[in-house]
């Protein structure tokens, strides 16, 4: 933008430091969450397993005796 005569900056964004420090304290983030949330899944899954394990035993013994 042109005001009498001289140019002025236009503050309309973003400048790059502020992205680039935006994506490094997202990076951090998730460099934290995402071995916590996988970690967390596969302990689920575990037990659901033992879980389903107890189910079946306790079929065979009612159905088999």
């Amino acid at each position: 933008m042109i005001r009498n005569g001289k140019k002025q900056k236009s503050e309309d964004g973003f400048s790059l430091i502020e992205l680039l420090a935006t994506l490094a304290v997202l990076s951090v983030i998730l460099l934290i969450a995402v071995p916590v949330f996988t970690g967390s899944i596969a302990e689920a899954e575990q037990e659901v397993c033992e879980a389903n394990r107890a189910m079946l035993r306790s079929i065979m013994k009612w159905s088999f005796p």
